[in-house]
């Protein structure tokens, strides 16, 4: 992927309070191959700037609002840097346990409940608790493109058109066929859980539906989900 590319894809993410805007200040994140910087979203001053140095290119960040830390994917590791910007945790790819193929990040997700980190690259979906102690591993069938984690904390990947969602313990619920869905190729991935809906997004297509529950897996290529 290209510098621009991965620049536009690294991503920006607000700090938002759970409940009031009194109780946590909001920030923007901004990553590329090279720096890091924190922004105040109302005078759009950068508050905090951080050099990557050799760490990788950027893959996906994910912000915990409880401490202010930040947790940021490379192409080689994962970090952990704490409100003032000191890396707390440090963790090689090979430390994760992930292998080679697993360098493309596709998801870096918080799960506010328990300020877990779920890492997705490649073909592995990794769940962490904050303290970078793993809680589950779990291989993909195929090697994953997007990722989004649900109110219910499950946690939904993108595939070469397919959709496969997971249990809070790495557990595989449900699988989605988008073959007859959607003509574009996915890349992009929201879940509304509030309604239910799931948006996909290609070059030149987007798509919702909602997901209908009909019992446990099946293993065919009919549309079966649980919500969430």
């Amino acid at each position: 992927m290209s510098y621009l590319l991965r620049a536009a894809f690294a991503a920006i993410v607000f700090l938002l309070s759970s409940t009031s805007v009194t109780t946590h200040a909001a920030s923007l994140w901004f990553g590329d191959e090279d720096y890091l910087r924190r922004f105040d979203p109302v005078t759009l001053q950068i508050t905090l700037r951080l050099t990557l140095n050799d760490l990788g290119d950027t893959q996906a960040l994910a912000p915990d609002a409880e401490d202010n830390s930040l947790w940021l994917l490379t192409d080689e590791r994962l970090l952990k840097y704490d409100a003032a910007g000191a890396v707390a945790l440090r963790l090689s790819y090979s430390q994760l346990g992930m292998g080679d193929d697993d360098d493309d990040g596709a998801g870096l997700l918080l799960d506010p409940y328990d300020r877990s980190i779920w890492l997705v690259s490649g073909s592995t979906l990794l769940h962490l608790d904050n303290r970078g102690n793993r809680l589950s591993k779990t291989a993909l069938p195929a090697p994953a493109r997007a990722a989004a984690l649900a109110l219910s904390e499950r946690v939904w990947v993108l595939g070469d058109r397919v959709l496969w969602q997971y249990s809070a313990q790495g557990a595989l619920l449900a699988r989605h066929d988008l073959r007859q869905l959607m003509q574009d190729e996915p890349k992009r991935l929201a879940i509304d859980s509030i309604s239910g809906k799931i948006w996909l997004a290609g070059d030149k297509q987007l798509l919702q539906f909602t997901p209908a529950y009909s019992g446990p897996l099946r293993q065919d290529n009919n549309t079966s989900s649980l919500r969430g």
